[in-house]
């Protein structure tokens, strides 16, 4: 079971590391703006999302304290991508939204189901290979080892 534990381990770093150098590749080419997983990008689109929020609802949203927040805001209105207004409910209140020129910046959208095809394909060989009981057993193991049991049950 150990050598099945490692072997797993490795396959799903292996998983990890595909994943991040396919996101890499894929955004090489791209405006920060674009990457809607780092900074700047994450924060036009949310406001894509919901086209008027206050900075502290969006620095939950995006789990970053609202100092770093703030600082980014400012840059993105500095360039036009933004704009924010006070609240009509509480002046002190400022909403943040998209300008037209932050509505026409398209996110890199890329179709990563080769990777997540690969990672299905490993999980049900190595749930054949194990056994369906001995799989679930690592898999909730591994669980609790990485999220204190917290996590939801995909693989029972």
């Amino acid at each position: 079971m150990d050598q099945e534990k490692r072997e797993f381990n490795e396959k799903f770093m292996e998983l990890l590391y595909s994943i991040r150098k396919f996101h890499m590749l894929s955004h090489k080419n791209v405006s920060p703006l674009q990457d809607t997983s780092r900074g700047q990008g994450r924060i036009l689109a949310i406001l894509r999302l919901k086209s008027k929020i206050t900075a502290k609802d969006l620095s939950y949203i995006l789990g970053i304290r609202q100092q770093s927040l703030n600082e980014t805001l400012q840059k993105l209105e500095k360039e036009g991508y933004i704009v924010r207004t006070p609240s009509p409910k509480d002046r002190r209140v400022m909403l943040i939204s998209l300008t037209e020129k932050g509505n026409e910046i398209k996110p890199v959208q890329h179709d990563c189901l080769d990777v997540l095809d690969e990672f299905h394909e490993r999980m049900l060989n190595m749930r054949n290979k194990m056994g369906s009981e001995d799989f679930q057993k690592m898999m909730r193991h591994s669980r609790e080892m990485l999220f204190g049991g917290l996590f939801h049950h995909p693989f029972d």
